[in-house]
């Protein structure tokens, strides 16, 4: 036939006509406009064990040194958090302080050399800037989601992420009731109310500050490169480490290397024994790129994730990685609850009992050695199932960015559990997956975004009919068009589908989202003619929910 080629000389699809056709391959300007979440760290840090023969010698030594040094930590904490001093934990403002102590002829209460009550104040200012840091990212990711907060003008939103965006003398202005002036106004946009703005900020940074951090138990103290002197003998490294007697140092034999000029930190872990953290810092040589999928120029290729309680995650393909995670998580979860009411029961008969009875339930009945040791197994068995699953996401499933969904949600365990325990669980594994996967992400050279993850398990991507009933477990199956599919990797599915919309903002409400899901459903139910399913009441939703 005339005009028709043979099939082999069909022209094959070029690589621009398959990004077209293929939501993995997404603008790199949207990328940018999500933002990378995997930074690489400053820092990484490496645990070393110790010479059990050497830490016995200098036991006592050791633990009045981590007494002294908590102490004093604990000191300028409370110093930090004063309204005078509290402008000294940003960025490198604690050397004033330090200089100013100097020059005061500041002397340690509780016996620490100089270089040692230094230290304490560098890292009890570190631990005041990221409380405060942590306390800012969440009010303004809390204000972002406010319907108040789209109806700013430009201006009026670079004001609140300017006070709420980094540590800085107006953000502790703002605290004092005062209303700092950042911005100018200009012509075309000026700011309505910098007092209205700033009293909801504040008021919003108060529901989000919480408890004040706390050294709590004597269980590390640094050591800097002035602090410390490491020889090379044999497979071990010795070290001398400053105590509290001047001119006088404790030896200890660590396993291992220490590279040079490193920050140390003594760690004693509940159960007594010690190890020495190693702070190794990090740059770009430090990272191993991994081999992904090629994007012509201007797209990058993405997965999307979708993380569970079942199992680690699922990508958009439906590839599970660590489906043991729900079945170990469930064994946890039973363990801790059964021993926390066992523990709870005794505690009470404690507080009816003699003080003699009541010293011997303590130190027989609720000792913590054991209890400790057994849930640092766990959880280090937890660990180690997440970390394997993250490893095999970048070898099975590479990619050059990877989608996420705002790890806000909880996790929902399968039976009845104290809302402590669930509680406990839910935020450590969530903070275990996304802190691991960033580092990992980094270290590969991948980027990570967040897209907004509400109502992503109950969204069709045919129909865009958007219902918890389409869910049921593991499946899902659309109320409207029968569109079936696995419901995590149809989650996983949105998740990408969001990455490429504009209209899909990181920081969007889950009102936002329902309300450009259901116009969207309606407009594709008008363009072929049929019948929306009537959205449910909010009433129905809520009793649902509940």
């Amino acid at each position: 036939m005339i005009g028709v080629p043979s099939q082999q000389y069909r022209k094959k699809p070029t690589m621009q006509q398959t990004e077209l056709a293929d939501p993995h391959f997404v603008d790199a300007k949207r990328i940018k406009e999500l933002g990378n979440a995997a930074e690489l760290p400053a820092y990484r840090t490496m645990v070393r064990c110790l010479d059990e023969i050497s830490v016995e010698k200098n036991r006592e030594q050791l633990e009045a040194l981590l007494r002294a040094f908590g102490k004093e930590r604990q000191h300028f904490i409370d110093l930090l958090f004063t309204r005078d001093h509290r402008a000294f934990c940003i960025g490198n403002r604690w050397r004033k302080l330090r200089d100013a102590l100097v020059m005061e002829k500041y002397r340690s209460s509780y016996g620490l050399q100089a270089r040692h009550w230094k230290m304490a104040l560098q890292t009890a200012a570190a631990t005041v800037s990221n409380y405060w840091r942590l306390v800012q990212a969440n009010a303004l990711s809390r204000i972002r989601r406010k319907a108040w907060f789209a109806r700013l003008n430009k201006l009026e939103q670079r004001y609140v992420h300017f006070l709420l965006g980094s540590l800085s003398e107006d953000f502790f202005t703002m605290l004092d009731g005062k209303c700092p002036s950042v911005v100018t106004d200009t012509e075309k946009e000026s700011v309505a109310s910098r007092k209205g703005l700033c009293k909801a900020m504040v008021r919003t940074i108060h529901d989000e500050q919480g408890k004040r951090p706390k050294h709590g138990r004597d269980a590390s103290v640094w050591f800097d490169c002035s602090c410390y002197k490491a020889v090379v003998v044999g497979e071990q490294v010795r070290l001398d480490l400053m105590s509290l007697t001047p001119g006088v140092r404790l030896t200890l034999y660590v396993k291992g290397s220490i590279p040079v000029s490193s920050t140390l930190k003594l760690v004693k872990h509940p159960d007594g024994t010690m190890a020495l953290h190693v702070q190794k810092s990090m740059s770009k040589s430090d990272i191993r790129p991994i081999d992904s999928p090629k994007a012509s120029r201007g797209k990058l290729y993405c997965r999307a994730l979708d993380l569970g309680f079942t199992e680690v995650a699922t990508d958009d393909a439906g590839n599970r990685f660590g489906t043991c995670l729900g079945e170990k998580l469930t064994g946890y979860a039973r363990y801790l609850d059964a021993k926390l009411k066992e523990r709870n029961k005794l505690m009470a008969r404690t507080q009816k009992t003699g003080k003699a009875k009541r010293r011997r339930m303590l130190r027989c009945n609720l000792g913590s050695k054991k209890f400790t040791k057994e849930l640092q197994r766990i959880r280090t068995e937890i660990q180690n199932t997440v970390n394997k699953a993250l490893n095999d996401i970048l070898r099975q499933s590479p990619a050059q960015v990877y989608a996420l969904e705002d790890l806000s949600h909880r996790f929902t365990f399968e039976g009845k559990y104290s809302r402590e325990v669930r509680n406990l669980l839910s935020k450590w594994v969530r903070g275990t997956i996304r802190d691991r996967f960033l580092f990992k992400s980094a270290k590969a050279g991948v980027q990570v975004v967040f897209v907004p993850a509400a109502y992503s398990s109950q969204h069709c991507p045919e129909c865009g009919y958007t219902a918890g009933e389409n869910r049921q477990g593991d499946r899902f199956e659309c109320k409207h068009c029968g569109h079936k599919a696995q419901a995590d990797q149809n989650g996983a599915l949105n998740l990408l589908l969001r990455v490429n919309d504009p209209e899909y903002r990181r920081y969007m409400s889950k009102e936002a989202v329902r309300k450009l899901e259901r116009g969207r459903y309606e407009a594709w139910c008008k363009s072929r003619q049929e019948e929306p399913i009537k959205e449910a009441s909010n009433k129905k939703r809520l009793k649902k929910a509940a």
